[in-house]
């Protein structure tokens, strides 16, 4: 048998072999180094652990066999919430301390082109593409057939526009190896972004009777017919794929929208209710079901499908988001929040969890009780910045005269906008809290501002907001949400 370990299982190993060394040969001068020494040893930093986590989760485990072992939605939900985790460590402070490791080690080992290959990447990440166009060039100097190191200057070259040369480190590694199927789907792809589709289509021909079984190819070559204008034998390629991986979701998504862009909203609903039948837990499918129902204007069955969403996979944030909004449009905003409660105690770990749960409850006017519900949340994440947001408002704008707090308002509102000064909405709320704290000289200069933000993003319904509080601070009243 065999297992994929962890960094810390491969460190456990080697130290595990290494000290039977040191028993066998005799002692060695200093000690062995710790995990987190030698992760610093090697540069396998924050950044490297968040990129390793995501692409397995989205990759490898979301994937046969693993989708079928029990209890694997769960496990699942486990690792992505560990994967927004370690994204959350990333802090511009976070990655310069990575840099700093990155180049510590490369003047150990300048020419270990691994090392190299993961610094390129880590420049492209931080907006540094030339200096990970240097990088990735001196790999494949040294190394002319390290596949990873060209595929990502062909990567690097075409988004920034330089087709040719994308083209020329692609076509090396096939004239090295014409039947590398990664290299072969990245080729189709670069002569889809170069819309030299008549090509594009007979490579893709090829490639899929070379590789009759893969479903990605099949996506990718769907894609190119769609680009082409071919639309049923795009249909046909997604039906393929479909047909080898029945969890192909990219594929299914594509059928459904090909059939939504031709205004044939009934074919797209079948598609997506077909789906369902084969996937019931599906949260994606139930999810576009539903937004396919509320275009159609069918609010009842489309809230079923949020429910049903959002009991699979209470993280997913974009359908809890749909969800509240549909109830509160039907008035039915106090049956959201029972769902929301009882997900919440049952699972204080939801994504986005106490925020949702505080907007609904404000939604329904019960306004002490979303003060306390988002101050729960505030406990676990204290620099959440939609609760303080929100926990600002209301304490500065709330007719309840025992939840009124000007001071924490502005405390909030400060938290809030301080990561996005330029933020017109934190800067509209700031503003509500210091007229409420009866500094109506900085509201009005902040309002202000924030309506300069507003104009200049055409944010135009939320510039009309701030103008009509403008006038209310000139006067010197405090704002009081209706």
């Amino acid at each position: 048998d065999h297992v994929h370990l962890s960094f810390l299982g491969n460190y456990l190993v080697a130290r595990g072999l290494a000290e039977r060394v040191i028993f066998e040969t005799g002692p060695v001068r200093g000690e062995l180094p710790t995990a987190e020494e030698t992760a610093r040893l090697l540069a396998f930093t924050p950044w490297d652990r968040y990129g390793l986590t995501d692409n397995l989760n989205k990759g490898l485990l979301s994937r046969p066999p693993f989708t079928y072992q029990l209890g694997h939605a769960r496990r699942q939900l486990m690792r992505e919430r560990q994967t927004l985790r370690l994204g959350k460590t990333l802090t511009p402070t976070a990655m310069d301390s990575i840099r700093e490791n990155y180049e510590e080690v490369l003047s150990r080992k300048p020419k270990d082109p691994r090392l190299r290959y993961r610094y390129s990447l880590f420049m492209n990440q931080i907006g540094e593409r030339e200096k990970a166009w240097e990088t990735v060039q001196s790999v494949i100097e040294d190394y002319p057939h390290h596949r990873e190191a060209r595929m990502e200057l062909s990567s690097l070259a075409s988004t920034g526009g330089d087709f040719s040369e994308a083209r020329r480190q692609l076509e090396s590694m096939l004239q090295v190896n014409p039947f590398v199927t990664e290299v072969r789907i990245e080729f189709l792809r670069l002569l889809y972004e170069e819309r030299r589709f008549e090509e594009a289509e007979q490579y893709g021909e090829k490639l899929v009777a070379d590789h009759p079984r893969d479903p990605d190819i099949r996506s990718v070559y769907g894609v190119v017919l769609k680009g082409a204008r071919q639309i049923d034998r795009a249909i046909e390629q997604f039906r393929e794929a479909v047909r080898i991986d029945g969890g192909d979701v990219e594929a299914r998504q594509q059928i459904i929208q090909i059939f939504k862009d031709a205004g044939n909203l009934a074919a797209a609903i079948a598609e997506a209710k077909g789906w369902i039948r084969v996937d019931e837990d599906s949260p994606k499918a139930q999810e576009i079901l539903a937004d396919l129902l509320v275009e159609q204007k069918q609010f009842g069955e489309a809230v079923e499908h949020y429910e049903h969403a959002i009991r699979m996979n209470p993280d997913f944030v974009l359908a809890r988001s749909r969800y509240v909004q549909i109830m509160a449009r039907r008035g039915r905003i106090n049956a959201a929040i029972e769902l929301l409660k009882q997900q919440l105690d049952a699972d204080h770990g939801i994504i986005e969890g106490h925020s949702f749960l505080g907007l609904a409850l404000e939604l329904a006017g019960r306004q002490k009780e979303a003060v306390e519900v988002f101050t729960e949340g505030l406990a676990r994440e204290p620099d959440h910045q939609k609760i303080l947001r929100e926990l600002a408002w209301i304490l500065a704008t709330t007719r309840d005269r025992s939840l009124r707090n000007g001071a924490e308002a502005v405390r909030f509102a400060l938290a809030a906008s301080g990561r996005e000064p330029d933020n017109a909405d934190f800067l509209h709320v700031l503003a509500a809290a210091y007229a409420e704290n009866q500094q109506y000289e900085k509201a009005v200069q902040t309002a202000r501002e924030g309506l300069r933000h507003a104009q200049r993003s055409n944010d135009t319904s939320l510039a009309q907001v701030i103008q009509q509080c403008l006038k209310r601070y000139q006067r010197q009243e405090p704002i009081r949400a209706p």
